[in-house]
């Protein structure tokens, strides 16, 4: 067992997925395995992500992660008015750390807000800086946790003919 920051245990396992030379189905289910376990327990789902973190395996490498968000909106009296898709791009440098870029793929939200005197506006801008930079605090702290890994951890029990992974 030894400790890792998130990221890296992701990034390895992409790197290990697309590294492969002659990828047998066994190798596969394992990385891909691997990624769906370390992603179900340790990347966000819920306070606004509430649709969970999607790893985009064929955009990402072992340099590069992409990530899907959907993100459910709230307006400024506490209601849900719509959803984001964005994807979250996460590469790292010696000299800076961690970089996340975002990119909005959809927005089917009503950010219209009314204010005291009954005018209407368009609250879009704001909402969406906000939520760039909730997202970035949350994904961020999601992806420097240091965790403890263990291989086995990433080893299904059983492999099924069709490539399904039957856990016992």
């Amino acid at each position: 067992m030894y400790k890792e920051p998130v990221y890296k245990q992701i990034a390895n396992q992409v790197y290990q997925y697309h590294s492969t030379v002659t990828p047998q189905e066994s190798d596969e289910m394992r990385h891909k395995y691997a990624l769906e376990s370390i992603m179900k327990n340790h990347m966000p789902s819920g306070s606004g992500v509430d649709a969970g973190t999607k790893l985009l395996l064929e955009e990402s490498t072992g340099e590069k992660l992409v990530f899907e968000v959907g993100y459910h909106h709230l307006n400024s009296t506490g209601f849900y008015c719509g959803w984001t898709t964005r994807n979250i791009t996460v590469t790292y440098s010696m000299r800076t750390g961690l970089t996340l870029d975002f990119e909005t793929i959809s927005v089917d939200a009503d950010f219209t807000e009314v204010d005291d005197e009954g005018q209407e506006y368009d609250n879009a801008e704001w909402s969406l800086e906000n939520t760039d930079e909730y997202l970035a605090d949350t994904y961020r702290y999601a992806l420097e946790t240091i965790i403890d890994v263990t291989l086995k951890d990433y080893e299904p029990t059983q492999l099924s003919w069709h490539g399904k992974l039957v856990r016992k």
